[in-house]
């Protein structure tokens, strides 16, 4: 049986909580995060009006600001009339940017978190794995701080890129073809980790062939561990001392 615990305005944060509640109902013999590029915000509410509203951690307290790449987003038009000249950086938001200590803060957290599940879910007989769907920058860096922090952790990245073509009519999220695509590669997958009894006995049906050539290469400790070095260098060059609300300069910073 598959069940997800995929929930509207649950971050990494919640699910895993919800996992380390409930494991001994559940008893996963395989867990798959797949990771979103906004995993290091803080979790959401629901009203009953379906509207979402921000949802503040009680052991952490409002002296920690609450962390939204989706509200940064959605102000990149606004900033783009404001501020004209300053080019929009979509991985640019500091609090994910991994060199401020909040931003380091949250990818040590996302890291031990998921260590700590692993301990949990091995200590069960169960297996944790990772799954991107792309190498775009945000989930990219993410994949830098867990090859560091948790190099036993197996990953799979889907998919080269994302392409217009892979999305829903209205909405950047896969479609069924894509969501096919991707459920043959986490097949192959746990067929080549030998964590399915019996897994592999008979082939895979053929794979898309639309997908067939859209494989992401996955790179090294050594590469991924010199590409944080330099993306550092790059972000820190991009923080400035003072934000000034007339000319826009370190709005990412906000």
């Amino acid at each position: 049986m598959v069940s997800t615990i995929a929930c509207p305005g649950w971050s990494l944060e919640n699910e895993r909580r919800y996992l380390i509640d409930h494991l001994p109902e559940i008893l996963p013999d395989v867990i798959l995060y797949i990771a979103s590029n906004n995993d290091l915000d803080d979790g959401f509410e629901i009203l009953e009006n379906g509207h979402r509203v921000p949802a503040p951690d009680p052991a952490a307290t409002a002296r920690l600001p609450h962390c939204s790449i989706a509200y940064h987003y959605s102000m990149a038009g606004e900033r783009a009339e404001l501020f004209p000249a300053i080019p929009y950086n979509p991985s640019g938001y500091a609090l994910y940017t991994g060199v401020t200590p909040e931003s380091r803060r949250r990818y040590a957290g996302a890291v031990n978190g998921l260590v700590d599940l692993q301990g949990r879910v091995s200590n069960r007989g169960g297996k944790l794995g990772i799954v991107f769907l792309q190498p775009d920058p945000l989930d990219r860096r993410f994949a830098q701080f867990l090859r560091a922090g948790a190099p036993a952790l197996p990953i799979l990245t889907l998919f080269d890129s994302m392409r217009p073509v892979d999305a829903l009519k209205d909405d950047p999220h896969p479609n069924a073809a894509c969501v096919r695509a991707a459920a043959w590669r986490v097949a192959r997958f746990l067929v080549d980790q030998h964590w399915v009894p019996g897994a592999g006995a008979r082939p895979l049906p053929a794979e898309d062939p639309n997908y067939r050539g859209r494989v992401a290469k996955d790179p090294t400790d050594a590469e991924l561990a010199s590409e944080r070095a330099a993306w550092d260098s790059i972000a820190l060059a991009r923080l400035v001392p003072r934000i000034d609300f007339k000319t826009g300069a370190g709005w990412e910073q906000i």
